[in-house]
């Protein structure tokens, strides 16, 4: 398929480097006070061929065949004029830059109002090609041409670009850690408590201006990157008023009608939220007075839901409605804008997940000859989000003022019932989990943006977000029964003691707050024959404070009496059975279940753009950034002497050099270069020695005090062409070196609960390269003028250098969740009266390392082989009809091959994946159809 496709891409390539060489007029336009004049028309005499001038007075016109022209300018307000014998070059670009002058006669009562156009895709295409560093991007116009209905789904089309766990992004096959998220140009906050990264199911597509992702760094941009930097732009002001209602429903196979089940919650679960059903008392005990008081511990238990089994209910259609409002009106001089969206989402699905682990495998037979586990696990999953963005902007004489507000409250239930054989009791069980999460996420923003003159400009911007994730009453419980067995399952119970998988349950409760301020000067040093191109000196700073608290608890529900270590079911959770000589709850919870963080940043930056002539321009500078990371918990550092609380401070000064250099070989076709440090700082997460129970993978999570702080260098070589202002062709390479990349990895072989922990690889190089073309294939074929292809290819060799004590793992392996190769296929159709559109989109990932494998002594000792994600082949189709000018029917079918999620373990650690190798984890998540109607009012 990889090579089918890498055929087709040099098939278009070659027909395309044969079109005849035309030439460019390019230019600007300005008044008599030297400011750019917006909306000019600048027209090949004689002909249809031309263009405007945007919001800056510039112009293109693009495609003109050689030869000699008069060119005529002409603008309501200004008197009309045409400039005489205009040559054109094959291959060159002509510059013609004019003065145009005001005619008093046309002036009165005539207002020109004019604003950039960011949301097509020609503009996002010359965002990308102007851009100083290595970068590619999605428009609103094409966003709005799929069925993605968040910026997760959005991102997985661009070149390089994967999704991880439906929700997290991978940038040239990295994990989500590595990547930097910036949303109208501030730093978005982690949404997760185990990992660093950003959820971008939180960002609703139809709030969506555009996205790119910069794949190469600049003195301006966040040092703390090494996949890429993902800058989101939500909708601002409008072009003009409007309003809509978009509702939407989606019935996905083997879910919707099906019986489900689900965690019994409170009256609020339906907004996103727990009322406070799930949550501790506030008058409930604590660690300290559970501490050895059964009589406390029983009446602590009688003050929650004695409620430890799941509910049925029948699965409903997944529901969708949203609400769009776009005004502008003036107040006195000032022209204000605002766009706001507020939208409800419902939805649910139910998967039948296999999970196996082996125990022991033959090296000589090449077999697995035992399990510790064959599950079944049925789960219903529900996730209710309530988005708003509410954006106001003020335009006045040569300021912009912007106000940006974006709230996303995430409510989600998983409820999962597993039926299996666990061989390291030899038990058949029947455990329940019940699970329920929150997330709520504030972001705001004041951003300014003026002009001092014809050639300096200054912006800013302050920030604040806050993020609340809550994990109120995790409640799992095991039964058992002897293998072969038709008694009843029984209820293990722990005597007097803490137990993970048994009768637990877990309370969270984190807070992130973050305020930020940024300040960039730019000043333009135009010198004689440069006037279209100056010299750029950028000078700006960046201040970031961010303060997280997180607390938390276990609890088990345990006994005092031995006897009765197993029981029946329901009278284990019979309320009358609480008491101090039966069943209590055991507070489990230690110190290192409680930290406090904060981190904070200081940076300074200072870059020149340098234009040598029309066909060299170079952008370099320097980054400096001075971060203070700390994080504080009581918990005992390991092997203190003598013993201390861990406590984490971690004072980094770092120097981020950073080196564009760009050659126009045409008007339609450059060369690009890059070269650039950055580095990638652990998360509080990774930092703390705060223990974790997945019930879903049986991993116990841990963080370590003493990670390092990976540093990454990065090289980029791009050759970018572009047939028409709407196409594009690149082909790029790349490298990078990482120093002391983090890793996570089972660090207890021989326990049948493994213990995950993040580690330190010593170094680690990938090389790669990448295909993109955006075509209209009207071009290749007349008939198809309708249609346009969106196709990218990248493939990725990396290696990772491991520490000694991981010597007997997979050698020459990649890092972790680096994918080899990636490929985004999409065909769209439009016709011309844009009433019908379609599309076909195609993904798919290479092989990526779930987890490295564990720390052992022999090969084959341990239980925890590496484990990898298979590849995974998804089809996405999409189809809309303007039905009237005031309404749109849009149909869908999301994951139409319904392929198999597959993570496989290599049995025989040779790095393979082979019929001798067991599935870890095995599901398929079901083809969803949805339909969606849009009405504008």
């Amino acid at each position: 398929m990889s090579r089918k496709i890498l055929l087709f891409i040099f098939f278009s390539l070659s027909i395309n480097l044969v079109y005849g060489q035309t030439g460019t007029i390019r230019g600007r336009i300005t008044d008599a006070i030297e400011e750019g004049v917006i909306g000019a028309n600048v027209v090949i005499e004689g002909t249809q061929i031309g263009g405007s001038t945007d919001i800056d007075g510039n112009f293109n016109i693009f495609n003109v065949n050689p030869g000699t022209y008069n060119i005529s300018i002409s603008y309501i307000g200004y008197k009309p004029k045409v400039i005489e014998g205009v040559v054109v070059y094959s291959g060159k670009i002509t510059t013609l830059n004019s003065v145009l002058e005001e005619d008093a006669s046309l002036l009165e009562d005539i207002v020109i109002e004019a604003t950039r156009e960011t949301f097509s895709e020609i503009s996002v295409i010359s965002e990308i090609r102007l851009s100083q560093v290595v970068a590619v991007g999605v428009s609103g116009e094409q966003i709005a041409k799929t069925q993605d209905s968040d910026g997760a789904a959005v991102l997985k089309r661009l070149p390089g670009i994967s999704l991880f766990d439906e929700r997290f992004i991978m940038v040239r096959g990295l994990g989500e850690r590595y990547n930097a998220v910036l949303l109208n140009g501030a730093l978005t906050p982690s949404t997760e408590v185990d990992v660093k990264s950003f959820s971008f199911d939180v960002i609703p597509s139809s709030v969506i201006d555009r996205m790119l992702v910069l794949k190469s760094g600049a003195p301006s941009l966040p040092g703390e990157y090494a996949g890429g930097i993902i800058q989101i732009f939500t909708k601002n002001a409008p072009d003009e008023n409007f309003t809509n209602i978009s509702i939407s429903g989606g019935v996905r196979l083997k879910t919707t009608f099906a019986t489900l089940q689900k965690y019994e919650g409170g009256s609020t679960d339906w907004l996103g939220f727990d009322d406070g059903t799930r949550r501790l008392p506030g008058n409930f005990p604590t660690n300290s007075q559970l501490e050895g008081n059964r009589a406390l511990g029983a009446e602590a238990a009688r003050q929650l839901s004695s409620t430890w089994l799941p509910k049925s209910f029948n699965a409903a259609p997944d529901f969708k409605i949203s609400l769009g409002l776009g005004r502008r009106f003036r107040i006195g001089e000032a022209k204000i804008g605002n766009l706001t969206s507020i939208s409800y989402g419902n939805s649910r699905q139910f998967l039948k997940i296999k999970r196996d682990r082996y125990a022991s495998f033959d090296p000589n037979e090449q077999r697995i000859t035992d399990f510790l586990f064959d599950y079944n696990d049925e789960q219903s999953n529900q996730t209710v989000r309530i988005g708003a963005i509410h954006n106001w902007s003020m335009t006045l004489g040569n300021s912009k003022i912007e106000f940006r507000n974006l709230f996303n409250q995430l409510g989600s239930t998983q409820t999962t019932f597993r039926q299996g054989v666990n061989r390291s009791n030899s038990a058949e069980v029947q455990n329940y989990s019940l699970y329920y999460e929150n997330r709520s996420i504030y972001s705001g923003q004041l951003a300014g943006q003026h002009s001092l003159g014809s050639s300096s400009s200054i912006d800013w911007i302050a920030g604040y977000s806050y993020t609340n994730r809550q994990e109120p009453d995790f409640r799992r419980i095991r039964t058992q029964r002897s293998i072969g067995s038709e008694d009843p399952f029984t209820v293990p119970f722990v005597v007097n003691n803490l137990s993970f998988q048994q009768n637990g349950r877990f309370f969270s409760n984190l807070n992130e707050h973050a305020i930020t301020f940024g300040v960039n000067f730019e000043k333009k040093f135009r010198y004689r024959g440069s006037e279209d191109s100056p010299i750029v000196l950028k000078l700006g700073t960046y201040l970031e404070k961010k303060n997280r608290d997180f607390k938390s608890r276990i609890l088990t529900l345990a006994t005092a009496d031995p006897s009765r270590s197993e029981v029946n079911i329901d009278f284990a959770f019979d309320p009358t059975n609480i008491a101090p000589n039966l069943f209590y709850l055991f507070d489990g919870t230690t110190p290192d279940y409680i930290y406090n963080a904060s981190n904070s940043l200081n940076a300074g930056y200072v870059s020149i753009n340098i234009p040598f002539s029309e066909k060299w321009n170079l952008t370099t500078g320097v980054r400096v950034e001075y971060n203070d990371q700390r994080l504080e918990t009581e918990a005992i550092e390991l092997n203190s002497n003598p013993p201390s609380p861990v406590r984490v401070k971690n004072q980094i000064t770092s120097f981020f050099p950073s080196l564009n250099l760009t050659f126009n070989m045409s008007d339609k076709m450059l060369l690009r270069a890059a070269y650039g440090g950055s580095i990638n700082r652990p998360e509080f997460r990774e930092l703390s020695p705060f223990l974790y129970y997945d019930f879903n993978a049986d991993f116990l999570v841990q963080g370590d005090p003493k990670l390092k702080t990976p540093k990454i260098y990065n090289a980029d070589l791009r050759w970018e062409y572009y047939p028409t202002p709407a196409e594009t062709i690149t082909i790029g390479v790349f490298y990078k070196r990482f120093e002391n990349p983090i890793e996570i990895a089972p660090i207890d072989p021989n326990s049948p609960t493994p213990l995950m922990q993040f580690f330190n690889a010593d170094q680690a190089n990938s090389y790669g390269v990448e295909l993109e073309i955006r075509k209209s294939l009207g071009s290749i074929l007349p008939a198809l003028d309708n249609v346009s292809l969106v196709a990218n290819a990248s493939y990725i060799y990396n290696r990772v250098r491991l520490p000694s004590r991981f010597e007997n793992q997979v050698p020459n392996r990649p890092m972790m969740n680096q994918s080899p190769y990636l490929i985004n296929t999409g065909f769209y159709y439009n016709n011309k009266s844009g009433k019908l559109q379609a599309s076909v989109l195609y993904n798919v990932f290479g092989r990526r390392l779930y987890y490295a494998g564990d720390v052992k002594a022999n090969p084959f000792d341990g239980n925890y082989p590496p484990a990898y994600e298979m590849p995974r082949n998804t089809i996405d189709l999409s189809l809309s009809f303007g039905i009237w000018s005031f309404l749109e029917l849009k149909l869908g079918v999301n994951d139409l091959l319904n392929a198999r999620y597959r993570f496989v373990q290599d049995s025989n650690r040779d790095g393979k994946i082979t019929d001798i190798d067991d599935d870890l984890i095995s599901y398929r998540r079901g083809q969803l159809f949805s339909t969606s109607l849009k009405i504008s009012l």
